[in-house]
């Protein structure tokens, strides 16, 4: 995907969030650090190649930080206005400074290694090309999905209340099939459909569903360019009624 150049806002995602997150976590004194270091994390950024971001652009998250940071107020009073994705993410690992370390240095491994930049051209499921700004919500709607620590509250959350984790369309329990091998395995997907996604909008579980890998498939196909009206409940009934 191109940078986007300097002067147009790109709303922050997830992975730039926790990447700014680990190094405030990593400053002795809570504050914006000099611009050397803020320096060396823009350029990190950019390699990303998502959108462009200045020193003070991570100067301001770092200040976004301390305002939420409850040890040093009312010492530091930080910078508000943050967007609820950063209140999400600073809630996520506030009390996980292991899991958000581990989580930043896969992400900044994952830039610093090219694996970011390998395909320009963001693709919906099915290899088509997409707008730049559809590219956005895509990877933001996948980043969800696939974020360990609500995927996890998920499951525990469904395998408390039923037992086991089986697919919400067609039923299919991995671990009835499989045994150990598929036991605790199931795939993660959000339910609201990409159109009416935003990026900083907040995940809840009722927000997630458990479907097996096939129908997580089958939900994101397009059919007849209505891939964002294809609801848990629908293809259900479509299952239902070829098995009639």
């Amino acid at each position: 995907m191109p940078i986007i150049p300097p002067g147009k806002y790109i709303p922050w995602i997830r992975d730039e969030i926790i990447i700014v997150l680990s190094l405030y976590e990593s400053l002795d004194i809570k504050k914006v650090p000099h611009k050397n270091i803020l320096q060396e994390y823009s350029d990190l950024l950019n390699k990303n190649g998502y959108a462009y971001r200045s020193t003070s652009s991570v100067g301001i998250r770092i200040a976004n930080f301390i305002s939420l940071d409850e040890s040093i107020k009312p010492n530091r009073k930080g910078l508000d206005g943050l967007s609820a994705l950063v209140k999400e993410i600073w809630n996520e690992f506030s009390d996980n400074k292991i899991g958000l370390k581990q989580e930043a240095e896969r992400i900044i491994a994952s830039i610093v290694s090219g694996a970011r930049r390998k395909n320009p051209i963001e693709t919906d499921v099915e290899g088509n090309s997409v707008s730049e700004g559809r590219q956005r919500i895509i990877k933001e709607h996948k980043v969800r999905e696939r974020n360990p620590t609500i995927v996890r509250r998920k499951k525990d959350s469904v395998k408390k209340q039923k037992g086991c984790l089986a697919c919400e369309a067609c039923g299919f329990d991995f671990a009835k099939h499989y045994g150990e091998l598929g036991e605790d395995f199931i795939e993660c997907h959000h339910k609201k459909p990409v159109a009416q996604m935003k990026i900083d909008s907040i995940t809840s579980l009722d927000d997630l569903a458990l479907l097996c890998s096939n129908c997580h498939r089958m939900i994101h196909r397009p059919a007849n360019h209505e891939a964002d009206s294809l609801t848990v409940e629908r293809l259900k009934g479509i299952i239902n009624s070829i098995k009639l």
